[in-house]
């Protein structure tokens, strides 16, 4: 399949933010302030970035067949519901480790000026995502964010 990349990565992006909320203190509302400092960083930068397994969801990407399915086609049916198992996995991997650079990152006092008030908690859970938005709807989510 031809896909846009770029397109993708944005939609991606976006989920992990929709699953990501930041606690400073003994607050139990997420802290805007941070909020919104997780929003720049994912969106300006490629901080959290996942680099070591983003050839998965490219390899995916690749191998889903052009077009809905053809229920009629043996062939077809098997192309495209391994296509989209194996899109799953690789978002499952993409998910899981974006979640862990902003844990990472939120955890270490060194990558924030001195004095700032630390987050004590972040939390991106990729069962979150399974439990409130299924991997069936988030590979559907992707597959029509790159779809050209």
């Amino acid at each position: 399949m031809k896909y846009n990349w770029p397109a993708a990565i944005k939609e991606l992006k976006k989920v992990v933010l929709e699953h990501t909320t930041i606690f400073v203190g003994r607050e139990t509302k997420p802290s805007r302030a941070w909020m919104e400092h997780l929003r720049f960083t994912m969106v300006e930068t490629d901080q959290f970035h996942p680099y070591g397994c983003d050839g998965e969801l490219s390899r995916a990407l690749n191998r889903m067949p052009e077009g809905r399915c053809n229920y009629r086609s043996v062939e077809s049916y098997w192309a495209f519901k391994f296509g989209r198992d194996d899109l799953e996995e690789a978002l499952y991997s993409l998910i899981s480790e974006m979640g862990c650079a902003i844990e990472e990152y939120y955890a270490e006092p060194h990558n924030f000026p001195p004095g700032a008030s630390m987050p004590d908690r972040v939390v991106t859970t990729t069962e979150d995502v399974a439990n409130k938005l299924s991997y069936a709807r988030l590979v559907s989510r992707i597959l029509k964010a790159a779809k050209y």
